[in-house]
């Protein structure tokens, strides 16, 4: 039996052991469910017992197939992985993943990214892409970057969102101002200043439901500069009382002196970050890393 009808025989053996369905395994597969019926017979009748026990109800591993799939795993990773030396060695490159990111996201979720590792991919390297959230779905959806972390945005069906953060925005305050002295503030209590805001193109949820709270509860701005960047915002919160806002990540990362950041605690303005990617995106090594870096921030969470 060739090194290749091995290979073929142990992933059907692991994707029904994962999945215990034949029709989930196959198409996990992209085979027919009877495909994979022939090589699992054909495979116990080659190894002389059975993998698994099997009736119309259900699917379970014998223990010998529990140990082969644990030995067959294995056998996929290491022959994978030569495939993949061997064509970096041939290419004289490494494989690139290109991940798009908002200028808000936090520096932990992309220093994350850095940090993962796949056997399979020695040579991976991480290609960053920046830009606003709303451009980043579209970017997504286009297929130029494989997946992206974005902050608030409207998710198309096309597109699979995974939660990864949330916290709250924060206001960015003069040190003198009597608001600065409380341990987090609510809209209302930024009435009657004048504000420094992020653009709606950079967060258009948060710039709707920002300005939603203020018509809704008849809360007076003397007058609204639009920013870009928390460098451009802060010298007028510093020297002219302006009040601005900005994520958590900005406001952990920025020192300024003059000002202090403190929490909103209005609910609506709670910000949640997310990987998002296609949803018919069917590369293994963008679904491999994507799947490790969501177990390891899961992992540093508990």
């Amino acid at each position: 039996m060739s090194t290749a009808v091995e290979v073929r025989y142990q992933e059907a053996v692991i994707a029904l052991a994962d999945e215990l369905n034949y029709t989930r395994a196959a198409n996990r597969l992209r085979i027919t469910q009877s495909a994979l019926t022939k090589q699992i017979r054909e495979l116990e009748k080659i190894l002389n017992f059975p993998l698994f026990k099997r009736d119309k109800k259900s699917v379970v591993l014998t223990p010998a197939g529990e140990e082969f799939v644990r030995e067959a795993r294995l056998a996929v990773l290491h022959a994978e992985r030569a495939v993949n030396l061997a064509r970096t060695a041939q290419d004289g490159t490494g494989r690139v993943i290109t991940v798009g990111r908002s200028p808000y996201a936090s520096q932990d979720l992309i220093a994350g990214l850095f940090a993962i590792e796949l056997p399979l991919y020695p040579s991976l390297r991480v290609h960053l892409e920046s830009e606003f959230s709303l451009d980043l779905v579209h970017s997504v959806a286009a297929g130029s970057v494989d997946f992206a972390i974005v902050t608030e945005v409207p998710v198309p069906q096309s597109l699979t969102s995974s939660a990864l953060i949330e916290a709250p925005l924060h206001a960015v305050l003069n040190e003198d101002d009597p608001t600065a002295q409380e341990e987090s503030v609510s809209i209302r209590d930024l009435a009657d200043k004048s504000w420094a805001v992020f653009s709606k193109k950079a967060h258009p949820l948060m710039y709707d439901r920002l300005f939603g709270i203020v018509k809704r509860e008849g809360i007076n701005v003397k007058e609204v500069q639009h920013v870009l960047t928390a460098q451009e915002a802060l010298p007028l919160v510093a020297d002219q009382d302006y009040v601005s806002f900005v994520t958590q990540s900005t406001a952990r990362r920025t020192q300024q002196s003059g000002v202090v950041f403190r929490p909103i605690r209005d609910e609506e303005m709670l910000l949640h970050t997310s990987l998002i990617m296609r949803a018919d995106n069917d590369s293994r090594l963008v679904n491999s890393f994507v799947r490790t870096y969501l177990k390891t921030l899961q992992r540093k969470a508990s």
